[in-house]
């Protein structure tokens, strides 16, 4: 169950006795109030990219080359991100048409340009990226972009491809990170 909220926390002192068991008094007095608390789940945000991608848009045969930007905000905790799938368009044919194999599109953290561990597939103009387990830290957002390799696009001129907005699946890091 999810919990949001703030919460002012009460204790009342009823017995109070000193380390030879006798009555003793508290100055302030038996009721003690406590700091406000307040408590908010985790929260995915999944937005454009807050670093611009290279202006060209052509694809190139034969090429690893960028295809697509987002970023996710982590709010709250820190968040493992797990699945991300894109819907894409293609004005005639698929991405999978335009790719080496249906594993040859790549997920890279911007800030490092790490390729981020997954497993990638694609099935027609659906682009999968699963079994991640890339953490971002509270409050801290991070840009991905998608790498596509290219077999020969020599049938494909004047075609556009388009990544739809990606649906990302992600939970609270355990690990506090």
């Amino acid at each position: 169950a999810s919990v949001n909220g703030s919460f002012t926390f009460a204790v009342a002192l009823t017995d109070v006795r000193d380390s030879n068991n006798n009555q003793a008094t508290v100055g302030a007095g038996q009721n003690l109030t406590g700091d406000k608390t307040t408590i908010n789940t985790a929260q995915v945000e999944v937005k454009s990219a807050t670093v611009a991608a290279p202006s060209t848009s052509r694809l190139y045969s034969s090429a690893s080359q960028e295809v697509g930007r987002f970023a996710v905000t982590s709010r709250n905790e820190a968040s493992r991100v797990q699945k991300v799938v894109f819907n894409a368009t293609a004005s005639s044919g698929t991405v999978q048409a335009f790719a080496n194999s249906t594993s040859s599109i790549k997920l890279y953290n911007v800030d490092t340009n790490a390729e981020v561990s997954a497993t990638a597939t694609i099935s027609g103009n659906t682009v999968t990226f699963d079994s991640m387990n890339d953490t971002i830290a509270t409050d801290t957002t991070r840009n991905y972009k998608v790498v596509l390799d290219t077999t020969s696009v020599e049938n494909y001129y004047s075609e556009t491809v388009t990544l739809g907005s990606p649906t990302v699946t992600a939970v609270r890091d355990s690990n506090g990170s």
